[in-house]
């Protein structure tokens, strides 16, 4: 086995390593595509919206979405290249441009003041905007955050070379113990979902977590917070592990992909955190 599919390994454990920031810089494209964005629900309390990680789409947040529309705004969107979203034309698949795109997203939307729910990469996401925008963010749920992608350059682009060209082949295997407790449905629709992404767009995504310093994003945002952990495929490098001081529920029995394979448990936990966050003062100000 070569040194690329060596460091598939490095997907194990991905979505809950948390190490050190790299030297890959910012971006400066402007160029943002229009990602495709499910908005409905109306209602006094706090807008949300929901990200998702990568290879998934907005589909995933189904049950939530129909569980809190009742009494509020909710969004999900498709990432770069994801779902029903177009492929960025200058193939920026950074940290930077999925950061711009919810910017984006919540001026669209005329949204000043939400919470933020991220799954994985899109934890990742939602953690840098609100260590960027923290004024903007009325709570913060990470869901199975990723962390930081601290790899050589070489490696990095030997793992990229590999996704691009057989991403699909070596899905089932990489995303084999994330998967493991799932029912036979979710795995399908999970790898589903990452066969229906740009395998370009999915590998440009996953090393934009080589720029990802997670600890200074946690310790920049002070506003009510909140992770959730699939306690079945929890790693010794998992996010709950590094920030022991981050408030956290556990979800027995699931795997990474946690709301599909609990929706009514996952749920549960959302609304109880938004409750909170609506008696928040000044959560629903501008």
């Amino acid at each position: 086995m070569n040194t690329a599919f060596r460091h598939m390994s490095i997907l194990a454990g991905l979505l809950a390593s948390a190490g050190g920031l790299s030297a890959q810089g910012p971006s400066t494209a402007r160029d943002l595509p229009s990602v495709y964005v499910n908005d409905g629900g109306s209602g006094p309390g706090v807008p949300v919206v929901f990200i998702h990680g990568n290879g998934g789409s907005s589909e995933q947040w189904t049950a939530p979405l129909t569980a809190i529309r009742a009494n509020r705004r909710a969004i999900a969107y498709d990432l770069r290249g994801m779902g029903r979203s177009p492929v960025a034309t200058n193939a920026d698949y950074s940290l930077d441009a999925s950061v711009r795109d919810l910017e984006q997203v919540l001026q669209d939307a005329g949204i000043a003041r939400v919470v933020l729910v991220g799954h994985s990469y899109g934890a990742a996401v939602a953690a840098r905007f609100a260590a960027e925008h923290g004024d903007a963010v009325a709570g913060l749920v990470l869901v199975e955050a990723a962390g930081s992608l601290d790899i050589p350059d070489a490696a990095a682009k030997q793992l990229e070379t590999a996704l691009r060209s057989s991403r699909d082949q070596l899905a089932p295997q990489l995303f084999g113990p994330a998967l493991a407790p799932s029912s036979a449905e979710v795995k399908a629709s999970v790898l589903a979902s990452i066969a229906k992404s740009d395998p370009s767009a999915f590998a440009a995504t996953l090393l934009g977590l080589r720029s990802l310093d997670m600890r200074a994003a946690v310790g920049a945002y002070h506003g009510p917070r909140l992770a959730v952990a699939a306690s079945s495929v929890e790693q010794p490098a998992a996010f709950q592990r590094r920030f022991p001081e981050y408030p956290l529920k556990r979800v027995d029995g699931a795997g990474h992909w946690l709301m599909l394979d609990r929706p009514a448990e996952f749920n549960a936990i959302l609304v109880e955190f938004l409750a909170r966050v609506d008696l928040t003062p000044g959560a629903r100000q501008g």
